[in-house]
């Protein structure tokens, strides 16, 4: 969500969906949607790009200094989750390399995205978003660090967390929809669309792991192995 895209739209549709957001927000009761319980501050959003190739190395340093050793899969795979997060490392925003959201309750500091205020001037994918985050199924807010490894190490310590434990076995596999469908399950609905896939397969070979459709591969080289085992011709005692 932190990358940007060409709106190719005619403003006018930018214009009449403005409206229609405008029209919606105000009609609350007087209820303030832009308000927060939470003692956040506010920084200004500041462009902290990295080379996609370290991230598997910040991530895995990352679970170090919290007394974890992930395995070199793992490594590859959530270094390909944080490269497809950020646009390969390109649109890491203040050393948030997970895009970790905030929510109201969260204490600290956060940058706003650029769908948080819209107007005339606004793509239609920020004026779309802002609806989207005016509907609770948008982020607010992203979590703002001082550098990408702090930022790593709060990716990492949000994964260790126990609801996340299925999403790292499936990071310690080669069949990426496994992990994409855990993804989508407890990291980001946006990974419920299957071609999240291939573009993990891909990133992943990109930093050193297994090729694409690996995982299917090694599945059937074993189903093959099986198959020969029970099949083989057995020598009868006379």
């Amino acid at each position: 969500m932190g990358t940007t895209t060409t709106d190719v739209r005619p403003a006018e549709t930018v214009r009449e969906r403005l409206a229609i957001v405008l029209l919606w927000r105000n009609d609350t009761s007087g209820e303030d949607r832009h308000a927060f319980s939470g003692s956040m501050v506010i920084v200004p959003r500041l462009s902290t790009p990295v080379g996609m190739q370290a991230l598997p190395d910040l991530i895995e340093g990352a679970f170090h200094v919290l007394g974890t050793r992930i395995t070199p899969t793992q490594k590859v795979n959530l270094g390909a989750l944080a490269a497809l997060e950020t646009a390969r490392g390109r649109a890491i925003f203040n050393g948030n390399i997970g895009n970790i959201s905030a929510g109201e309750t969260y204490a600290g500091h956060v940058w706003r995205p650029p769908w948080f205020e819209v107007n005339d001037a606004s793509s239609l994918r920020d004026v779309t978003l802002h609806a989207e985050m005016l509907a609770g199924r948008a982020p607010r807010a992203f979590r703002a660090y001082e550098s990408v490894q702090q930022g790593a190490v709060d990716f990492a310590r949000l994964l260790l967390g126990k609801a996340y434990a299925p999403l790292l076995r499936a990071a310690d596999g080669n069949d990426a929809d496994a992990f994409r469908r855990e993804l989508a399950a407890r990291y980001s609905p946006d990974y419920k669309n299957a071609a999240a896939t291939r573009n993990l397969e891909k990133l992943r070979a990109e930093l050193g792991g297994a090729p694409p459709g690996a995982g299917g591969v090694a599945a059937l080289a074993l189903l093959v192995a099986a198959a020969w085992w029970w099949g083989r011709p057995r020598r009868r005692r006379a």
